[in-house]
């Protein structure tokens, strides 16, 4: 658990620093909480319908207010004081050369970059093995429409109170309908409420890469709905599907089943459950930056 008011220990990059209190406690500042961060930014190729509208080689570099994807997301992180490093998953080596900016930050060492897997889930494990990554990480992705710093700093300085391996970003799907409510974002039902995924997560310890693994190999199984079932157990999915599981229960599932400690931190902030999916959500997204320029 890396906690701001209280540590007694050196845990990875936290620095302590000493306190004279009179419990020879020893505490951190939040500035002190470091996380490197890995940005996903791979897409479906050619086809993807965001690149295609904007006329962009691929989804990360497509721009959004007049400023691609992955450069927007970049902004934020590389003047986050949470932030240890950063390492970009994509986009493909062909797509990466045509954007000078974006090179730029490579050849300058500010981003480091890795050509991107065939999945989202191979991608976060290729960059989870790359020797630039300590923990903690924070794994989002390019398309991450409102990405601030508030947002970094409400979900990490939450997140780094938990004693969680994973912790996942989810926002009430409820609140996100109030600040956004022509928008279509899927919500995940629990049995005491739904919730918006926020593509934010935080693996504070290699055991959290058990539960990006075993994403993997139900990743595998999407066109076999019987198998994953049988991954899941079929006891919970059907609990789950019709809402009798609450949302701290499911976590607990996952946390058998995965053998990673799972967690989550609910934001209050709606704009961290917009990301960039389709043309509706880039109009939309589009939109609220013109009115709030």
């Amino acid at each position: 658990m890396y906690s701001r008011q209280r540590v007694t220990q050196n845990h990875g990059n936290l620095t302590p620093r000493k306190n004279n209190n009179p419990r020879g406690q020893q505490i951190i500042s939040e500035t002190q909480i470091k996380y490197s961060v890995i940005v996903l930014a791979g897409d479906r190729g050619p086809g993807d319908p965001v690149a295609k509208a904007q006329g962009a080689s691929c989804k990360a570099l497509a721009s959004l207010f007049d400023r691609p994807l992955l450069l927007r997301v970049l902004d934020i992180l590389l003047t986050s004081p949470y932030v240890r490093n950063i390492l970009i998953v994509g986009p493909k080596m062909n797509h990466r050369d045509s954007n000078p900016e974006l090179m730029s930050l490579i050849n300058n060492n500010q981003v480091k970059w890795l050509e991107p897997d065939r999945t989202p889930c191979t991608s976060a494990l290729l960059a989870l093995s790359d020797s630039s990554i300590q923990y903690p990480v924070l794994l989002t992705t390019a398309d991450h429409a409102f990405l601030s710093h508030a947002i970094i700093e409400e979900f990490v300085l939450t997140a780094s109170e938990s004693s969680a391996d994973i912790l996942a970003g989810l926002v009430s799907h409820e609140r996100v309908m109030k600040r956004f409510p022509h928008a279509k974002r899927t919500a995940l039902k629990f049995s005491d409420g739904a919730f918006c995924s926020c593509n934010l997560f935080a693996i504070h310890r290699a055991q959290g890469q058990i539960a990006v693994q075993y994403w993997r190999r139900v990743e595998q199984l999407r066109k076999k709905p019987w198998r994953i079932a049988s991954l899941i157990g079929w006891r919970t999915l059907v609990s789950f599907v019709f809402k009798r599981l609450s949302i701290a229960k499911v976590m607990a599932q996952l946390t058998q089943v995965t053998g990673a400690h799972v967690s989550f931190v609910e934001l209050q902030n709606a704009d961290a459950a917009v990301d960039i999916d389709s043309q509706e959500d880039w109009r939309m997204a589009n939109k609220i930056l013109t009115q709030r320029s």
